[in-house]
């Protein structure tokens, strides 16, 4: 009978494609739910801004320009779900910040191999 150590030690490889697959997909998931939210900005919300906080924490990887890209979104929510903050570089200005940043962080993982020597 095998443990489940057993198991990931025997199947290394493939387990490892799995999480690289599984991440590289949540990750692109997660963007596309933060794209819909950024259509939010305008009002307060904090519990979009809290979705997108997490979704920033959850997929801090390795690539420090995929966090730094992530990170500035959070940066550009926190102003686009403000009262007032939004309002003095116009909130058509922080949407498109956000969404350039957002792409930009797609584009990154997009291009993350699906190679099971990667590791987020």
């Amino acid at each position: 009978m095998y443990t489940l150590a057993l198991l990931f030690k025997r199947h290394n490889e493939s387990f490892d494609t799995l999480h690289m697959n599984t991440f590289k997909n949540q990750a692109l998931a997660a963007i596309d739910e933060i794209k819909t939210l950024i259509d939010e900005f305008g009002s307060p919300n904090e519990g979009a801004l809290r979705t997108i906080k997490s979704h920033v924490f959850a997929l801090e990887t390795s690539d420090n320009s995929f966090n730094e890209k992530l990170a500035s979104v959070e940066s550009w929510a926190k102003i686009g779900f403000s009262v007032r903050k939004f309002q003095r570089l116009g909130l058509d200005q922080v949407k498109h910040f956000a969404l350039s940043d957002l792409m930009t962080a797609r584009r990154i993982a997009k291009k993350w191999p699906d190679a099971p020597q990667f590791v987020p």
